[in-house]
């Protein structure tokens, strides 16, 4: 079923977090992504880039967070995310 205004308000009204990046306060979320910040930052000193695969297998969060990375960047790029 669709999610309808009523739903969402629910849902927010107890604390639910829409982006599992939000799963604690925002300062965690900071220290979460500058770790991985640092974790691509590896990636691009060993292997020359950062063409983090999707599904890389060697560090598959990292592969999930470039991933994540980049559709927030398109999504605010369309005008779909305010900070």
């Amino acid at each position: 079923s669709p999610m309808i205004k009523e739903r969402i308000h629910k849902l927010e009204g107890i604390g639910f977090m829409w982006d599992a990046s939000d799963k604690c306060c925002a300062k965690r979320d900071d220290e979460s992504w500058a770790r991985m910040f640092e974790e691509l930052m590896d990636y691009k000193d060993n292997l020359g880039d950062c063409l983090v695969p999707n599904k890389y297998q060697d560090n598959p969060k990292l592969g999930s967070w470039v991933r994540t990375q980049r559709r927030m960047y398109h999504r605010t790029k369309k005008g779909k995310i305010i900070s």
